[in-house]
């Protein structure tokens, strides 16, 4: 009995919800009814706007997850390095400094060099090079090169400089940022001589002995290596010009080398190659 009267009562309740459903639903009826032809529409355009406003939202969204993808993995990786971009006002400061270091060194007496393999405490083996004027045929490198703003302020120094990059090489294993700094190369007009290369490769694969000046935005933890890389590699190979090689190292110094230059925010370093194979 008290069964029965449970199920009564529920279907009491369930009575109950359905009538309140079909009084909203003919609520909504007679409101469409009454409503203009136009109304009708501006509600349809909304409910529409409405949508491609959320399927739009949808997209945006997964391209910023797509985009932001590479960042991650890159962070993953062995001895990664997060993207910070350098200033163009320290850009701009490096290439002077270097620019003051090569004049310097043309200026000095040529003397017989020291043993290949010292470091930058000398710089009679430089200036035995520099010294017989302008270079337009050496090699840039920067290692971690990003959005490759410091690869085209190397590309396009002027002529007034003692030096010239005929080669200005990024690598950058971000896929986001390789394809920015690829496209605006193909889209950059530089000096008759001169080109821009980027490649999409771990840095610590590649060897820089095709080069003569280096440039790396490293941390403290990774300087160590960043000096027994560049001092085993820079220069080393048949095609690097001849003369001394130079390694800028953005913010942070290499352990146990004694900089040319060394200013707020940047340490040039001299090296002579152990040798020229």
């Amino acid at each position: 009995m008290l069964v029965r009267q449970h199920r009564s009562e529920l279907g009491d309740g369930d009575d109950e919800s359905a009538a309140i459903a079909a009084a909203l639903a003919a609520a909504a009826a007679d409101d469409t009814l009454d409503a203009s032809p136009d109304q009708v529409a501006s509600h349809a355009a909304a409910a529409a706007a409405g949508r491609s406003v959320a399927a739009g939202l949808g997209l945006a969204l997964l391209a910023a997850n797509l985009a932001f993808l590479p960042f991650v993995l890159g962070s993953l990786r062995p001895r990664a390095i997060p993207f910070v971009g350098t200033p163009r006002t320290r850009t701009d400061a490096i290439f002077d400094a270097l620019k003051a270091l090569v004049e310097a060194d043309k200026a000095r007496t040529a003397t017989p060099p020291p043993a290949l393999g010292s470091m930058a405490g000398s710089t009679h083996a430089a200036a035995a090079v520099v010294a017989t004027g302008a270079r337009r045929d050496w090699r840039f490198i920067d290692l971690g090169s990003g959005d490759g703003r410091v690869v085209f302020a190397a590309a396009g120094l002027p002529n007034s400089y003692p030096y010239a990059f005929a080669r200005c090489v990024g690598v950058e294993v971000n896929s986001v940022l390789f394809g920015y700094s690829w496209l605006r190369s193909k889209l950059l007009r530089l000096p008759q001589g001169r080109r821009v290369e980027f490649t999409k490769q771990d840095m610590w694969r590649l060897n820089v002995r095709d080069f003569n000046v280096a440039m790396v935005f490293g941390n403290y933890g990774l300087m160590d290596y960043f000096g027994k890389k560049f001092s085993e590699e820079l220069g080393t190979g048949s095609d690097a010009p001849p003369g001394p090689r130079f390694v800028i190292s953005n913010t942070f110094p290499i352990p146990t080398w004694t900089p040319s230059v060394a200013k707020d925010g940047f340490f040039i370093y001299r090296y002579v190659a152990k040798s020229i194979s």
